[in-house]
């Protein structure tokens, strides 16, 4: 399923990042084996929060590798998050006499339109003006966190409330959960599903064809009768629906609600750059490598309480990872 010198980078940039993790920690004067221990021992203990933080990685991680697969770096995921929240939150409010078998599929294409939206603003640029989409995306996600901030400050914030924060969504949408075990709920099979239409989409489509073509070679892709432009901004578009798609076990299955704190400090869209990167574009090793950060950062926690290491560590670790991945794909002979 993958190249061998793919599965050797991802292995080696492991073992490196684990590595320097354990070295880092033993220069803490702490037990490096007892520290990932306490890690994998809090992420299986906890594991619904570990399953909770996976799926939202694993849908951010799918929309950050469709750019990747038509040649553009989609760094603007946070910001395509939140409007796809909001939109979510929004629609559910609004329409929430509607029953729950209309409401339910309304609310998460919502999501999907609004990230979709957001997509595409930088792919038309992209495609129309050869704007650097990294800078508009960059710049898009601050503009994310203005219009979230004031639509939870004034328009869409509850009533009865003293932070900025909308209503509950109505009742009749909160997915249910194994013994009332945060995460343990529908959404971790969604994203599975998800993952399992992004890999017919991508190479069981004509669609996914155009975009793999154009991302490898644009010129060439033109000349065989693909669009380039009008790929470039469905691609993004795509990407960006997929994106606002990720919060949506928080709306449904946590908060209830779009809170403006957690939106603004999402990072969900900046971890799903290193999913996408571990995973190499693909929905398998996607899912593989969303698991694995979530495991490091909800087990985190407990290291943190029972060995006294900053859970800021992970932070760390995922930048050593994202290092060796990059370093390991030129070592190895990887063209991008």
């Amino acid at each position: 399923m993958f190249p061998i010198k793919r599965i050797v980078s991802t292995l080696f940039s492991l073992a490196i990042a684990f590595l320097a993790g354990g070295i880092t920690i033993y220069a803490m004067g702490k037990n490096p084996f007892a520290f990932y221990a306490s890690v994998f021992r809090g992420a299986f203990i906890d594991w619904g929060f570990t399953l909770f933080n996976a799926a939202s990685l694993i849908m951010a991680g799918l929309a950050v590798a469709l750019g990747f697969h038509c040649g553009m770096f989609n760094i603007g995921a946070n910001g395509q998050i939140m409007i796809g929240s909001i939109f979510m939150t929004y629609i559910a409010i609004s329409l929430a006499d509607a029953p729950a078998i209309l409401l339910f599929p309304t609310a998460v294409l919502a999501s999907f339109i609004g990230g979709a939206i957001w997509g595409f603003i930088p792919g038309v640029l992209k495609a129309r003006r050869g704007t650097n989409e990294v800078v508009v995306t960059i710049m898009m996600n601050y503009m994310a966190i203005g219009v979230v901030s004031y639509l939870l400050t004034y328009p869409l914030k509850a009533t009865s409330s003293w932070i900025s924060q909308s209503d509950l969504v109505p009742e009749k949408l909160w997915l249910p959960r194994f013994n009332n075990i945060m995460g343990a709920d529908p959404v971790i099979i969604g994203a599975m599903v998800l993952a399992l239409l992004f890999y017919i989409l991508m190479w069981k489509t004509k669609t996914g064809y155009e975009i793999r073509a154009t991302g490898l070679n644009p010129v060439a892709s033109e000349f065989s009768g693909i669009d380039p432009r009008k790929t470039l901004t469905l691609a993004f578009s795509l990407s960006g629906g997929i994106a606002g798609l990720s919060y949506f076990n928080y709306i449904f299955g946590y908060q209830h609600r779009a809170i403006s704190d957690v939106l603004v400090g999402t990072n969900v869209g900046f971890d799903a750059i290193t999913v996408a990167l571990l995973g190499k574009n693909h929905p398998v090793g996607i899912v593989l490598s969303s698991l694995l950060l979530s495991i490091l950062y909800s087990g985190g926690m407990n290291a943190q309480f029972e060995m006294g290491v900053p859970n800021s560590f992970y932070l760390f670790f995922e930048g050593v990872l994202i290092f060796c991945i990059i370093l390991f794909e030129k070592i190895l002979g990887g063209k991008r």
